[in-house]
């Protein structure tokens, strides 16, 4: 499968790397108290993986629905 850059993509991307400057910026205060800030970022960061794996699964799924409309049309030609 090739890879392909989808908004998906790209957006998860930066909202991961907004996610880990965030946190290593403000690690002092989301550490302060019990830490719970840190644990609260890796949790918004699981939104930001979560899109990647969806849009996986998106590319995937396209690319096998590609291959079995070649080979109808393939078949049909025939």
């Amino acid at each position: 499968m090739k890879y392909k850059a989808t908004i998906l993509n790209v957006t998860a991307g930066l909202f991961l790397l907004g996610c880990i400057i965030n946190t290593l910026v403000n690690y002092k205060t989301l550490s302060a108290g019990e830490g719970w800030g840190v644990v609260y970022m890796f949790g918004i960061g699981s939104f930001g993986v979560a899109a990647l794996v969806v849009d996986l699964v998106i590319q995937v799924i396209r690319n096998i629905w590609k291959r079995k409309r070649k080979a109808t049309d393939n078949k049909s030609e025939n």
